[in-house]
């Protein structure tokens, strides 16, 4: 999935339960990319959609929020890197879960490609869809 689709997910999930972390979602949403040109410019070579794909780093992330966090601002990082890990399982490609596993978790067939016009119809059909329900901000 591309980056704009990866924002429009995790803000989706974001926006009902607290608007003003959308940007600490939206860089965990795009973590598990930018990460990796990190540590590619730092001489450490790491493949697409793999160390920093593992399901354990956001689980990991949310579950430290719960003892270090006291803004919630850990915690919806870690939710956005999750919703990253769920959509690129979406596509052919699939996502590890550990380097433990050689196999790749594809939901509902791997079918959805990234930069083809569906991703953008999941993705931003399904932020459409939660803003089209949840109260606007100022009746909160």
């Amino acid at each position: 999935m591309t980056w704009k689709s990866h924002i429009a997910i995790a803000t989706a999930c974001t926006i009902p339960f607290n608007p003003a972390l959308i940007p600490a979602a939206s860089l965990g949403a795009t973590a598990p990319d930018w990460s990796e040109e990190i540590l590619n410019f730092f001489g450490v070579y790491v493949e697409h959609r793999e160390v920093t794909h593992y399901l354990y780093i956001p689980i990991i992330i949310i579950s430290t929020s719960f003892l270090i966090d006291f803004q919630n601002i850990l915690f919806w990082f870690g939710v956005g890197y999750f919703t990253h890990w769920v959509a690129d399982a979406l596509t052919p490609s699939g996502v590890p879960i550990s380097q433990f596993d050689n196999h790749r978790i594809h939901f509902f067939g791997g079918k959805i490609k990234t930069g083809a016009f569906m991703e953008y119809v999941l993705a931003f059909g399904f932020l459409l869809l939660v803003v089209s329900f949840v109260k606007p901000l100022d009746q909160f």
